[in-house]
């Protein structure tokens, strides 16, 4: 189990809409953000040894950290890639709790939108399909349903985040672009529109408890904006030290394949950058490599954590998982084959209908791909989602999501110490997602054979000293 110190909340994230076929005409999402960032950071003066820091407690193990400074007053922390073979946690093989919503003589799950822990170890669950939110105990007993459907106050459109802020439970509508406040009751208690001179459509990322509401907000022409807003949907100000993401544009295929605009190559293997609330201010990750970035409440630069390569390393290294391949000195993913590209192409026409195949087969006519799979982030979540890249867990630790670079393959999140010290790993099942992490352990969203869509929580052991990632 997974200690808990401190009792932060932690917070669910949100949730976007899957493209779909719709009528005669095949849309299909994609990201005009490239996906061969260079992730460069200041120049870093190398220190001249590596300082062994101790784990806070409920941490893993102490993993040495070089730390230097750069001639901006930035400070690198760098673990050894030894780090990336070894496991920070082992979840167990069985799911502690597994929910499909027919608990006390409910219906199943349609279309979770985010997951959330509650101050006392309940459980928050954003339906999106029925326009609800779920709370159960930690045992998995339900104790009471909030909102419904529709545009009055406590009611919703579409849901895509949430969060506590003590015991009171804070509900993103994404179609309204409103969060809604009920208290530890499920009583609605105010409704709050976040807005923002930098930007519109201010779109919930991650909840700060201490803080406020870390969001993204559109503007004309330009990079989607992070900004934060307080409590009452006020805004404090743009974070635009965080890393920006590119909107994604839509492209319109009929059946035969032919556009009716200009198509660009289908761009593969890109990652999205990531942010979100960590310790007083907030964590980042941009590019192809091990690295972290961590910025001040004002979102001014503090930190960057890395992992450093001391050459290549064979097939089987590391704790990404089985795939293999070689990596550089950056410490980045692993060399894209072109059986990768095939597989991708494959999946691809299978999630399509048969006369649909015809039109996505000629979309994968013109492919870019970078050269190497990002160490980090990914390509997008199951139906409705777009999962948290990065999560604070209570016990103060920042894990990251790893890319998948097969998705039938196990899902991994890197975890670094409160020191910048990447502890290892944490692998979960393919079809797995996760959302938060607790004194219980991670929970996340599972979906089965037949996209069965399940609330699972994973129990999470501490890995002794040196033990390698399980294979």
């Amino acid at each position: 189990m997974l200690t808990d110190p401190s009792s932060r909340p932690s917070t669910g994230g949100p949730r976007g809409c899957h493209a779909r076929p719709i009528g005669g005409s095949l849309w299909l999402l994609v990201a005009l953000a490239s996906a061969c960032g260079d992730g460069s950071a200041p120049p870093a003066a190398r220190g001249d040894g590596a300082a062994a820091a101790d784990a806070p407690p409920g941490e893993s193990r102490p993993t040495p950290v070089a730390i230097a400074t750069d001639s901006s007053g930035i400070t690198i922390r760098s673990t050894p890639a030894g780090a990336l073979d070894l496991e920070a946690y082992r979840r167990s093989p069985s799911p502690s709790l597994r929910l499909d919503g027919t608990a006390d003589g409910g219906e199943p799950f349609h279309a979770i939108g985010a997951l959330a822990f509650g101050p006392d170890g309940s459980i928050a669950i954003a339906e999106r399909g029925e326009m609800r939110v779920r709370i159960h105990a930690r045992d998995g007993r339900r104790r009471r349903t909030v909102g419904r459907e529709g545009q009055g106050p406590g009611e919703f459109g579409a849901l895509n985040g949430l969060g506590f802020r003590g015991d009171s439970l804070l509900v993103f509508d994404s179609r309204w672009f409103r969060i809604s406040v009920f208290d530890g009751e499920g009583v609605f208690v105010r409704q709050v529109e976040p807005r923002g001179p930098w930007g519109t459509r201010h779109r919930w990322a991650s909840l700060a408890p201490d803080a406020g509401i870390l969001t993204r907000a559109r503007r004309p022409d330009a990079d989607l904006l992070w900004g934060l807003h307080d409590f009452e949907g006020e805004p404090i100000r743009p974070l635009p030290e965080l890393p920006p993401i590119a909107p994604p544009t839509l492209v319109m295929l009929g059946p035969s394949g032919a556009s009716s605009q200009p198509t660009e190559p289908l761009r593969i293997f890109g990652a999205r950058p990531g942010a979100g609330p960590f310790g007083a201010g907030f964590a980042s990750f941009a590019g192809p490599t091990h690295e972290v970035r961590i910025h001040g409440i004002d979102g001014a630069l503090r930190e960057i954590w890395r992992v450093v390569e001391s050459g290549d390393r064979g097939a089987e290294g590391g704790g990404r998982g089985a795939e293999g391949g070689d990596r550089g000195a950056e410490s980045g993913g692993r060399v894209v084959t072109d059986t990768d590209i095939a597989a991708a192409r494959q999946r691809a026409l299978r999630s399509v209908d048969p006369e649909r195949r015809p039109a996505m087969e000629r979309r994968w006519s013109t492919v870019e791909s970078p050269e190497r799979f990002p160490a980090l982030g990914s390509a997008q979540g199951f139906a409705f989602t777009a999962p948290p890249e990065i999560l604070e867990s209570e016990t103060g630790e920042l894990w990251v999501h790893g890319y998948p670079t097969n998705p039938d393959s196990r899902r991994i999140w890197w975890v670094f110490g409160r020191d910048g010290a990447l502890r290892g790993s944490v692998s979960f099942p393919p079809r797995f997602e996760l959302h938060a992490v607790g004194a219980a352990g991670a929970l996340g969203i599972e979906l089965d054979d037949f996209d069965v869509e399940r609330v699972v929580l994973f129990a999470l052991e501490t890995v002794d000293a040196a033990s390698p990632t399980r294979q």
